[in-house]
């Protein structure tokens, strides 16, 4: 879920994941998702999300494989519109 919603927000808000600025506007998108009001997942309770990775070195690691799936498709898409 979260995949396929974050791949929506960087395509529809054209961030740039090599841009510290839009990577702090995907992580905070992250933290909505999560742990926002009426959030689709809440796996800890009172942490925020960089917490939770920072506990969790296998949610770290898939969070990381997720986010570079996401630059690495950003990167093909803008290579085919040069």
């Amino acid at each position: 879920m979260w995949l396929e919603h974050s791949k929506m927000f960087v395509n529809e808000y054209r961030l740039d994941m090599t841009s510290p600025a839009h990577q702090k506007t995907w992580f905070n998108e992250c933290e909505k998702y999560f742990y926002g009001e009426g959030s689709a997942v809440r796996a800890w309770e009172k942490r925020t999300l960089s917490e939770a990775l920072a506990f969790d070195p296998q949610l770290l690691a898939k969070f990381s494989v997720a986010m570079c799936e996401l630059l690495v498709e950003r990167l093909r898409d803008m290579s085919r519109r040069v």
